[in-house]
């Protein structure tokens, strides 16, 4: 699920193609999202849910397709909207989300920006989803050095790097782990 550029989106179908684990669907909130484009020249299947007419009705359809598609993992790759419990609860423990500082510092919007003027450490974290905001498990933490940054665009390239280089990874470890024996 992606509402912006779909950089991550694409890391993950780039980190997926020498595997037998695809992408099977793009959600995105945004019609004029750079994702839908990304998703489109790789043919995976892109669906856009509508927020216009409300929180309710988008997440009713979201609720839909992932009932159709039964995926083994969703994964929030920039997707711009707080999940209900409804959605969540529907497929628990299986929706990851990567997010752009050391939680718990900084969750929520602007992570990059906020962190960077506060002189704080700074890097990427993958966790599982839960009904709060940034609050779910930490799967995997990556500090970014801020020796050599020499702007809050140098310091956002360089989270974006990780994040391309992290989150691929832990989504492939989370889908073979899928199919280990024993594994749930």
């Amino acid at each position: 699920m992606a509402s912006g550029a779909g950089t991550n989106f694409e890391a993950i179908v780039r980190s997926l193609e020498d595997s037998h684990h695809s992408v099977v669907c793009l959600i995105s909130d945004q019609p004029q999202s750079r994702a839908l484009e990304r998703a489109r020249a790789h043919t995976i299947r892109s669906e856009v849910v509508d927020y216009a007419t409300g929180r309710e009705g988008a997440e009713s359809r979201i609720i839909e397709l992932l009932e159709e598609l039964q995926p083994a993992l969703v994964a929030l790759a920039g997707y711009m909207r707080i999940l209900s419990p409804s959605v969540i609860d529907l497929l628990p423990g299986s929706i990851v989300n990567v997010h752009p500082s050391l939680l718990p510092s900084f969750p929520g919007t602007k992570a990059i920006e906020r962190s960077y003027r506060a002189g704080a450490p700074m890097g990427v974290t993958i966790h599982r989803v839960d009904q709060g905001v940034d609050t779910g498990p930490v799967l995997a933490q990556r500090e970014l050095s801020r020796d050599n940054l020499s702007s809050l665009e140098d310091a956002e390239a360089r989270i974006h790097e990780i994040e391309h280089e992290v989150y691929p990874a832990i989504v492939r470890q989370l889908l073979d782990s899928f199919e280990a024996p024993g594994s749930t």
